[in-house]
């Protein structure tokens, strides 16, 4: 049984074998070739357009049909076709009137064994946004800058561009420049930006940096710095110099110049040398700089001569060539000045105090004042004050003069006065003066003193001496006083002041006192003119009445204390009602009644 089963096995081996080579020779018509597709390496690199456009091959080496291969682009403008012998891919790219690069991307594809990605650009117009290098715009190391003078309220930036200059930006934190797009205007591919600016009245130079864009090319962009100076700077900037030589002209006026220049960073510092006959009108505050600006002042040009001379900027890299600044001064030109603006006059006490604004040019010597009351009679009250004053005060103006007109006239070096005056109008607070007539120790006696510090002490203008009546004596002695003895009469109003003496306890400086006038020698006799309190302030004693001569010319004044600062009475030259002071001071007091006198109004 056992046999049996193999050979059964084997036959059916045999026969399923020759069933196999049976069927193997029957298919002759079997393709074994694969499918392949390939892009070559010198048609996988960036196909590049220029702004026209065109069109380019991409070599593609298959044996695939080709309704089994792709060949794609990922940009609507890119056109890509399959030639249709199979043997490559046409790409087409139209004209470009943009600015900005563009990019795409072909991809040739046959399943996922074969995958080729090519990169195309097209370059557009090319960018232009730039600002002319004229005056005042100046180009520093890549950035436009407009040097300004402190007196500039505008200026209109003019740059060329092909682009739409859409994205103007000012810092929010710069309040003194504003552009208006109202007033900017577009000509013949110049764009002129208008910004308003504020003038400079400060004595700090001050900057604005503007960035300039365009949403045709983020990519183009440039910043322009405005740079305003500080009050009272010319700016003079020097070009780009290719013969090494500038000039630089200046108006008669003394004036500080700044120079900005075209620096090269391979020359180093440079020495500024001014020849030594231009020295006594043209100064630099440095020998030396460091950067790219070089300041001159240059003093008034008095004459009806030009004057010159050749200032040599000095690299100190000694391979460098210096270069050589032309500098002018033109003559004196006597016109008429400009006039001030802006009078502001604040009333006080029988004064004025003007105050005005100067041009922004100041091209006059010096400024008249004057108030002049429309009251016949009065008198004008005048100063001269020097250019660069800009207030002032007026004395000797008085209440009961009314109204006055106050005039500011600028006058030139040559005497010519503005055409333009300034004006204002006011009234004059209350006036009133106190002259003080010195007193010496010859003019002043006492009936009561101290050894060792006698009367003269109170006349001697130190503050560190002092007077004092005797601290013993008679309760029937009289009170103690100081008798003055005029050189000259006086006559209207008149007061005694005094600076206490300050020790431990000054309670013993006078309080009250008796004031006596006369014509003659003051006798027991003669009246008490004033009877006055003394406030006391910083130790100095003023009264607070004071004595009238009632027409009598005074030549004679008693100065007699009724009390002393503690309170207590002085009723007698007794030991314990001495007293003291530092220093006694005779006034002559003024009001405008006086002056009205005086004037014969």
């Amino acid at each position: 049984m056992k046999l049996k089963i193999n050979f059964l096995f084997i036959l059916s081996v045999l026969f399923v074998g020759t069933l196999g080579l049976a069927s193997c020779a029957a298919d002759y018509d079997t393709d074994f070739t694969s499918k392949e597709l390939e892009v070559p390496h010198s048609s996988q690199r960036m196909i590049a357009f220029n702004k026209e456009g065109g069109e380019q091959q991409i070599v593609v080496e298959t044996n695939v049909a080709l309704e089994d291969w792709k060949a794609e682009s990922n940009a609507e403008w890119l056109t890509v076709t399959k030639n249709p012998d199979g043997k490559g891919v046409t790409v087409k790219a139209p004209a470009y009137d943009g600015f900005k690069a563009r990019e795409a991307k072909v991809t040739i594809s046959h399943g996922e064994r074969a995958s080729y990605e090519i990169k195309v650009s097209q370059m557009g117009y090319e960018s232009v946004l730039r600002i002319p290098e004229q005056n005042p715009f100046f180009n520093r190391e890549g950035t436009f800058y407009s040097l300004l003078e402190s007196k500039v309220t505008s200026i209109d930036v003019p740059v060329e561009t092909n682009l739409h200059l859409d994205h103007i930006i000012v810092p929010d934190t710069v309040s003194f420049v504003r552009l208006d797009t109202t007033k900017t205007v577009k000509e013949n591919g110049i764009v002129k930006l208008h910004f308003d600016m504020d003038a400079n009245t400060t004595a700090e130079t001050r900057y604005c940096t503007v960035r300039l864009k365009s949403s045709d090319n983020w990519d183009a962009s440039i910043e322009y710095v405005i740079e305003q100076s500080a009050k009272g700077y010319k700016v003079r900037p020097i070009y780009p110099m290719e013969t090494k030589e500038a000039a630089v002209e200046m108006v008669d006026l003394g004036r500080t110049y700044r120079v900005p220049f075209q620096r090269s960073t391979a020359d180093g510092n440079y020495e500024i040398i001014i020849p030594e006959e231009a020295k006594s009108w043209l100064s630099s505050p440095k020998k030396y700089i460091s950067g790219a600006e070089v300041d001159f002042t240059a003093t008034l040009n008095s004459t009806d001569n030009a004057r010159s001379c050749d200032v040599v900027c000095k690299p100190s890299n000694s391979s460098a060539q210096p270069f050589t600044i032309h500098v002018t001064q033109q003559p004196f030109q006597d016109i008429v000045p400009t006039g001030v603006n802006d009078v502001n006059v604040t009333p006080g006490k029988g004064q004025f105090t003007v105050t005005w604004k100067a041009p922004d040019e100041v091209n006059y010597e010096k400024v008249i004042v004057r108030a002049k009351s429309n009251m016949p009679g009065v008198p004008e009250s005048v100063k001269e004050v020097a250019a660069n004053e800009t207030s002032c005060v007026l004395d000797n103006v008085f209440k009961f003069a009314g109204d006055y007109t106050i005039t500011v006239t600028t006058q030139g070096l040559r005497g010519k006065n503005t055409h333009d005056p300034a004006t204002a109008t006011a009234q004059a607070n209350e006036w009133s003066e106190s002259v003080e007539i010195p007193l010496t120790a010859a003019m002043v006696s006492s009936n009561s003193m101290q050894p060792g510090h006698e009367v003269g002490a109170a006349v001697d203008g130190n503050k560190t001496t002092y007077f004092q009546t005797k601290s013993n004596g008679n309760t029937s002695d009289p009170r103690p006083y100081i008798d003055i003895t005029l050189n000259e009469g006086i006559n209207g109003t008149f007061y005694l002041g005094f600076d206490e003496y300050k020790v431990s306890s000054n309670d013993r400086n006078p309080k009250r006192a008796n004031i006596y006038a006369s014509s003659d020698v003051i006798t027991a006799a003669t009246p008490v003119s004033t009877q006055t309190n003394y406030r006391s302030a910083n130790a100095v004693s003023e009264p607070l009445a004071y004595t009238k001569t009632n027409g009598a010319t005074i030549t004679h004044i008693r100065f007699e204390p009724t009390q002393r600062k503690n309170g207590s009475n002085i009723n007698n030259g007794g030991g314990s009602s001495y007293w003291y002071l530092a220093e006694l001071h005779l006034y002559v007091y003024h009001d405008e009644a006086w002056k009205k006198e005086q004037l014969g109004l």
